[in-house]
């Protein structure tokens, strides 16, 4: 880990020439011995000056320089791991301003292999940094892009290739078949919940809502003014955390503050309206009213002007916007084995017993046909096998109301993996 130059503070000429004895440059390893925040998050913190240059050490912080033994940059990745961690958390003492005294860190014990398999370590670990962070502006890039996009399509400011008319502008209301807004059964009864109806909250709002953390009960149900919404209903935060979207895959109810919303499927697509909520979610804030608790009430919502293309061009500006958040989504998380629970409710198309084996075995045969020979079609960089997956696991993905980044382990991870490896052999 390095000093970035957006961490950097200055300090006056006079003031560094006053303190020369807490002057360091890049031949010190810094460290963080002392934390305003009583958890220590960042305490034993290890870093690098980079930069020929000198800097002067605030308060708490400690520049020191390692042995012929020690090489900084392992010490530097063994600084992020969760054993060190807590191997500084039991040696920092204090309240409010915690701290170790320098007696406490240098007698503190740490692993220290040869010198030569730290710095294999410290490469290899370096390496994967680099890789993580080069991940890191391909997903804030693909953000923008995707932001970007919504702007424009959802405006009508760019066609789409095939697609003419002018735009309409409706009202909201125009374009409801039904809104409401939830509610919370007394919870003086617990028979009231751990039913089996889900029920929506804040923390369950995601683009797709297959589940939520608590239930209710029909007799919860019945009991208050919250409605049992269908599959494909669009539902809204607009109380207190304003303008949070998604699209019910399973009847649900809802908490107050949380409307269900919906269209007429003849004219309206709902995958249209939920990124069109994302895009205007600063409208949503600047018509929330009340003084403790903000919201945006029905009569309000329903007065907002939408411009809205034929249904045909909606449902393709959705899916196109839809990719873009399967590619985000396979980007952010990589490696996920809830493919597990699409099984479960998929394996009963194989069949059972011997149908299932059958099945399978004539599967596996297809594979055998000379027909599917291509060591004389091979392009460079070409993987037909490995396209004609991808493909398959995409529809499967879409079928299933996940993201094909669930059910595969993307290039990206495989080569991280071999990196470290390979330097750790």
């Amino acid at each position: 880990m390095t000093i970035e130059d957006a961490d950097l503070q200055y300090c006056s000429p006079s003031y560094a020439t006053s303190h020369r004895n807490n002057q360091v440059d890049q031949n010190f390893t810094i460290v963080v011995l002392r934390d305003l925040v009583p958890s220590g998050p960042s305490i034993g913190l290890i870093v690098q000056i980079k930069e020929p240059e000198t800097f002067v050490l605030a308060q708490g912080v400690y520049g020191f320089k390692v042995n012929e033994r020690s090489d900084p940059c392992y010490l530097i990745q063994l600084s992020n791991t969760r054993w060190y961690r807590l191997l500084m958390n039991s040696i920092m003492v204090g309240s409010t301003q915690v701290h170790i005294t320098n007696t406490a860190f240098k007698a503190a014990k740490i692993p220290l292999p040869p010198l030569p398999e730290q710095r294999t370590i410290a490469t290899a670990l370096s390496d994967v940094d680099m890789l993580l962070a080069a991940q890191d502006k391909v997903i804030a890039k693909k953000r923008d892009i995707k932001q970007a996009a919504m702007q424009q399509l959802l405006t009508g400011k760019q066609r789409l290739q095939g697609f003419t008319g002018e735009w309409e502008v409706k009202r909201l209301g125009d374009v409801l078949k039904e809104i409401a807004d939830g509610a919370t059964p007394s919870t003086a009864n617990r028979d009231n919940f751990d039913g089996s109806i889900s029920w929506v909250v804040i923390d369950d709002i995601k683009d797709e809502i297959w589940a939520t953390k608590n239930t209710l009960s029909e007799k919860g149900l019945l009991s208050c003014a919250a409605t049992l919404w269908q599959p494909g209903t669009l539902i809204l935060s607009t109380g207190a955390t304003i303008g949070e979207v998604g699209i019910a895959r399973v009847p649900v109810a809802t908490k107050q503050g949380i409307c269900g919303l919906v269209f007429d499927a003849q004219s309206m697509s709902t995958e249209f309206m939920k990124y069109w909520f994302v895009l205007n979610k600063p409208l949503l804030l600047s018509k929330a009213q009340g003084s403790s608790i903000k919201e945006v009430r029905a009569p309000t919502l329903i007065q907002f002007e939408v411009h809205l293309p034929y249904l045909d061009e909606q449902t393709t500006i959705a899916t196109i916007l839809s990719d873009m958040d399967a590619d985000l989504t396979a980007l952010e998380q990589p490696v996920s084995y809830t493919h597990l629970d699409v099984y479960k409710r998929q394996a009963d198309k194989l069949g059972k017993g011997k149908d299932m084996q059958d099945r399978l075995s004539n599967l596996v045969s297809i594979f055998d046909s000379p027909g599917l020979n291509f060591s004389n079609n091979r392009a460079e960089g070409d993987d037909i096998l490995g396209d004609a997956y991808e493909y398959l696991m995409r529809h499967f993905a879409t079928e299933s109301g996940k993201s094909k980044g669930q059910f595969y382990t993307p290039a990206e991870v495989s080569r991280i993996c071999l990196l470290y490896t390979s330097r750790c052999v």
